[in-house]
């Protein structure tokens, strides 16, 4: 009942996350400034940037790349040993409210600073950036959205900054068709856009072999003559209807417009990606991703033609969700196959039922630590719950190889209870060993330390549980189901093995 109660009531309040939180001593500034902005302010307010970063303690290197023409830069900071300063978590939102004066005369600048490159996963026990894909089969419509996706997510509690892949924007001239000046010519926005192409990339017009090699003829404009936007007016176009070429500018005019640098699509449809670096105490990405979907869902800016995808099979979240799908599957794999290998080591396939009793017991302890700890389960979490399988049932072993050596020579009920007076200090002495093995894991400070701490974790609850709860459910079971069939002759054929 206990084992039940904690599946239903305690597992969903765990959320689960891929890997656990890391700090890898590098930080991530990027600068947005207005499109159109020229590099020389740009550097300017990087190299304001730049010297504030230096002056700080927690710094060992910075490298800097401005995109030429793009109005973007970004900043790579390698820290010192986490030794000698905070996580990069409680950083990252300190250097933020630091920096952002410094681009305070620029209203649309955008400033960032993340604890992973582009997206990414970072956090487990909470913090790093989640990275949501919104996918749309209208380009526009994704395009108008997206910022007010972004107010939505900003007010979230957990979001520290958040950026999408449409900031990065660019000015380009599009050529808009008069629809009133194509009527009676015969001419068709399509054949507009065909003569452009032609006119820029050209047109293969026939193939000249030659020494049994073909060589390609194309017709096209003189690339010298092709300058800029006005030279594009001048250009003509054959009207079927009126007999006669006209010009581009009798059709259409340019118009500048902003336009993002790249246009993705994710299962061909359009999509955008918004990245949010999150607080130190910010949930894994999948809860985090669950939680920004019913958000917008509620202020009705997804479901409407906007749509939240999984963003690749080895996305954070993704990985996330294959992992609570895979993690029960995978533990009730083990215990089979753990059941099948001690049904053939001890002749029996009652007996190793009684070993594996306090597997459940285990399992209980390991996620109330997780959950007391705080975080949730991820990969590591993983591999030591299927580590406690046989630490757990070590126990039961050792204790029910004494029962049966006695059974014969005392009753049940005897035999039982001696069997825990003299296996009691070996099975203590075995559970303290184990968890002497956990602590470091769990209090370690260095340099990928976090990898081992969930493991450290489910090994603290899990052993600690099975081990005081094994003297109480195991000879209880036992004797509730064996005190009909112990006589001699019904054990002979029962021989249990410690090796």
């Amino acid at each position: 009942a206990m084992f039940v109660l904690t599946v239903v009531f305690l597992v969903p309040r765990i959320p689960f996350n891929f890997q656990p939180q890391s700090d890898g001593g590098l930080l991530y500034v990027s600068l947005h400034m207005p499109p159109g902005t020229s590099d020389e302010i740009e550097n300017s307010y990087v190299g304001k940037i730049e010297d504030a970063i230096l002056k700080k303690k927690e710094v060992r290197t910075v490298q800097t790349l401005i995109y030429s023409g793009q109005a973007d830069a970004d900043l790579t900071i390698q820290l010192v040993p986490i030794q000698d300063r905070q996580n990069v978590f409680l950083l990252a939102p300190e250097w933020r409210k630091e920096l952002l004066p410094l681009i305070a005369d620029q209203p649309s600048a955008r400033l960032f600073v993340n604890t992973a490159r582009y997206g990414g996963n970072a956090g487990g026990f909470g913090g790093g950036t989640a990275e949501i894909l919104f996918t749309s089969p209208n380009f526009d419509q994704l395009k108008n959205t997206i910022p007010l996706i972004r107010k939505e997510i900003e007010k979230n509690p957990y979001a520290v900054d958040v950026t999408t892949s449409l900031d990065y924007l660019t000015f380009q001239r599009n050529f808009v068709p008069n629809q009133d000046a194509l009527k009676g010519t015969g001419i068709t926005t399509s054949q507009i856009a065909a003569a452009f192409e032609t006119y820029a990339t050209g047109l293969q017009a026939s193939t000249l072999v030659k020494g049994g090699l073909s060589y390609p003829i194309y017709v096209m404009a003189d690339p010298i003559l092709l300058h800029g936007a006005q030279s594009l007016l001048d250009l003509r176009v054959y009207s079927p209807t009126l007999q006669t070429s006209l010009s581009m500018r009798q059709l259409g005019t340019f118009q500048l417009t902003e336009s993002p640098l790249s246009i993705t699509r994710h299962d061909r449809l359009y999509s955008a990606t918004v990245d949010v670096d999150l607080t130190p105490n910010a949930p894994p990405a999948l809860a985090f991703q669950n939680m920004v979907q019913a958000d917008l869902t509620k202020a009705g800016l997804v479901g409407q033609g906007v749509n939240v995808s999984s963003n690749g099979a080895f996305s954070p979240a993704a990985l996330a969700a294959q992992l609570s799908t895979l993690l029960p599957m995978s533990f009730g794999l083990a215990i089979f196959l753990v059941y099948l290998v001690m049904a053939s080591q001890f002749n029996s396939w009652k007996y190793p039922v009684y070993l594996l009793l306090p597997v459940p017991l285990a399992l209980i302890g390991a996620l109330f630590a997780v959950y007391l700890f705080g975080g949730g389960m991820d990969l590591f979490a993983m591999l030591g719950l299927l580590m406690l399988i046989g630490l757990s049932a070590k126990n039961a072993i050792i204790y029910l190889e004494f029962v049966m050596e006695r059974i014969g020579k005392m009753p049940l009920a005897d035999a039982l209870i001696e069997a825990a007076h003299l296996r009691f200090r070996p099975i203590i002495m075995t559970t303290l060993t184990v968890l002497m093995i956990s602590f470091p894991l769990m209090f370690a400070t260095g340099q990928g330390a976090e990898f081992g701490q969930k493991v450290g974790v489910v090994m603290l609850g899990g052993v600690l549980t099975s081990a005081i709860l094994t003297f109480f459910v195991v000879p209880a079971a036992f004797y509730r189901f064996e005190r009909q069939h112990t006589s001699a002759k019904d054990l002979e054929a029962v021989t249990i093995s410690t090796e």
